[in-house]
């Protein structure tokens, strides 16, 4: 029977490779995100300034944070401006386009009660 330091060393790998594994899935996710924003963008691009500044990141850690944000200063005019009435925003829309298939993927790699209280939302930074 192994003893408690076997037991110790085995939960450290499972813990590696699971960070390892949610950090990839999260990461391919929200490149996914992003390319979605970019090609169903609902403003006409003048300069290609705003779609070309949707990017998608993953940063890996204690906590692994993914990531969808402009980059350009109008970006949050495009997501947010009253009279726009939503028409021009895509963050949320393509976060909720892939969400489902990346809570799957994590319950595959942590069990099933991952989403249940599963954070997130859109952060609109500084400015909301």
């Amino acid at each position: 029977m192994p003893g408690a330091s076997t037991v110790a060393a085995n939960l450290t790998l499972w813990e590696k490779a699971s960070k390892k594994a949610a950090a990839t899935a999260m990461d391919r996710f929200i490149k996914s995100a992003q390319s979605y924003a970019q090609n169903n963008r609902r403003w006409q691009d003048r300069t290609n300034a705003a779609r070309g500044g949707l990017k998608g990141e993953t940063k890996p850690g204690v906590k692994i944070v993914s990531t969808l944000a402009h980059t350009v200063e109008h970006g949050i005019y495009l997501e947010l401006r009253y009279d726009f009435n939503g028409q021009y925003k895509i963050l949320e829309e393509a976060i909720s386009e892939g969400l489902p298939s990346l809570l799957s993927q994590l319950r595959g790699i942590f069990g099933s009660g991952v989403g249940v209280s599963f954070g997130g939302g859109v952060n609109y930074g500084p400015y909301g």
